[in-house]
């Protein structure tokens, strides 16, 4: 029997299968939030998530999911590199100024720099595989520190980009586009990409088949515990349906990661994404749109004033409850010991 269906009426342009097992453990879950809609890049359908019933675990997920082969229409609109602008204006650069100003004394702009650095700065440079590597600007600052680097992503236009800027080694695709016979990688770093995968552990292995022995694998990931999804709900910008197929606590991150043959040097969360989050979902709960509030140039400003005092806010909350933070960062190392997957 065809278990393909549809997500809703308006969701007919995305085919949809069900998927009421955890991906991480494989246990059932509980309907945790119903009927969400994609309030950032406006792709189709209303979409459910559910929660791991395990304590151990307590990952969430889409169900039901997006089929493979439609999953890139959820990406139509999708600007997942960030298209840079140039804002000018006396009253804009006082903003950045003051906001820039308040950020740094804060400790968010050091967070940020820490994060963005992804974990790497007290390694020996060596061969790094970027996966999710987009116009190539992180790749490219770690070729500059010394590194061989090389990148992969789906989205052509962003490595022709990385090509073009940086003269890198990038490659349209994923995992796949690399051979497991080559000399490993010491480091593979993944920001904010195992959550829009449908098989977070068939890409763990994957990552661990290309890393030499003792190599490490470093993660950024939205953390489903944060601060901002238990005040928001279904309002929160880290579910992003129907991209983000399986979101994470840190122990189900821990859990899934000892099962991919990785032992977990380093597991925590950060508030260096929090400006943007939790401005994001204020106004998803307040009007179910980012859009909408683009459009409104007083919401506009709202937005642009709140995001810094919400972000120092994030920083002293997380300096009292350290697994508050909006985005879990994992530090992993391969372990030998284990038969490859």
């Amino acid at each position: 029997m065809d278990t393909r269906s549809s997500a809703g009426e308006a969701n007919q342009s995305i085919r949809s299968r069900p998927r009421p097992q955890c991906p991480v453990c494989g246990g059932p879950g509980v309907l945790l939030h119903e009927g969400v809609r994609d309030g950032s890049y406006g792709a189709p359908g209303s979409w459910n998530f559910r929660q791991c019933h395990s304590e151990r675990c307590g990952s969430v997920w889409l169900d039901p999911v997006p089929l493979s082969e439609d999953l890139l229409l959820a990406y139509r609109n999708y600007y997942t590199h960030g298209v840079s602008t140039t804002e000018s204006g006396v009253a804009k650069r006082a903003y950045r100024l003051a906001a820039g100003t308040l950020l740094r004394l804060s400790g968010v702009l050091s967070e940020r720099r820490r994060v963005d650095g992804m974990f790497v700065e007290n390694l020996r440079p060596g061969l790094l595989l970027d996966v999710g590597c987009g116009q190539g600007h992180f790749l490219a600052r770690m070729v500059k520190a010394g590194w061989r680097g090389v990148g992969v992503d789906f989205d052509a236009d962003a490595v022709e980009a990385a090509k073009n800027a940086y003269a890198l080694d990038v490659r349209v695709g994923g995992l796949e586009t690399l051979s497991a016979n080559r000399e490993g990688f010491d480091v593979i770093t993944a920001s904010h990409v195992i959550e829009h995968v449908e098989n977070p552990s068939e890409f763990l292995s994957g990552c661990r088949r290309l890393l030499r022995p003792e190599g490490q694998l470093i993660i950024r990931t939205p953390n489903v515990a944060s601060y901002g999804h238990r005040k928001y709900g279904g309002a929160w910008r880290g579910l992003e349906p129907p991209r983000h197929l399986c979101l994470f606590t840190m122990d189900g991150l821990r859990l899934l990661s000892n099962s991919a043959g990785f032992e977990v040097l380093d597991c925590f969360t950060s508030h260096a994404i929090s400006e943007g989050v939790l401005s994001a979902s204020h106004f998803l709960r307040k009007n179910g749109s980012l859009a909408a509030c683009e459009r409104n140039l007083s919401q506009y400003a709202l937005w642009k004033l709140m995001g810094p005092i919400l972000a120092v806010g994030a920083r002293v909350r997380w300096g009292f409850d350290k697994s508050s933070g909006e985005e879990i960062c994992a530090v992993l190392r391969r372990k030998d010991a284990l038969v490859a997957s």
